[in-house]
């Protein structure tokens, strides 16, 4: 049996592959023949969704209850909105610090007619 550390083993790998490389590389670049950024009709949009793209909900409410003492921090609004912040989240809530009888507009990542229960990705929260 042969034992290789991993720079050895790696360089015979390059001895067994054709073609140029660039060793110092440390990124790898796909050309768009590749990632299929600019395919054509017979094969699918590979490229990511623009964050502009996201649909958003905006809801603006009474605060209700907040939570403090737990991890996530809990806050309901009077809608039935629940929020699960984390405390770097919590700290980010603009306007003044969130109480109850305080209004509070937030702002969702998702579809208008999702009425589902699953959580939303929150975008911002002010609260005044």
């Amino acid at each position: 049996m042969i034992e290789l550390n991993f720079k050895d083993y790696m360089l015979q790998c390059e001895m067994n592959t054709v073609g140029t490389h660039n060793d110092g590389a440390t990124t790898a670049f796909l050309s768009s023949a590749v990632s299929g950024s600019e395919a054509g009709a017979k094969l699918p949009k590979v490229d990511l969704v623009i964050p502009n793209d996201i649909p958003t909900v905006k809801k603006t409410s009474v605060i209700r209850v907040v939570e403090r003492n737990k991890n996530p921090i809990h806050i309901s609004l009077d809608d039935g909105t629940r929020l699960y912040l984390t405390w770097d989240e919590f700290k980010r809530v603009g306007g003044c610090s969130p109480e109850p009888g305080k209004k509070m507009t937030v702002t969702f990542q998702r579809r208008g007619a999702d009425k589902s229960v699953n959580p939303s990705q929150v975008q911002s929260c002010f609260c005044f």
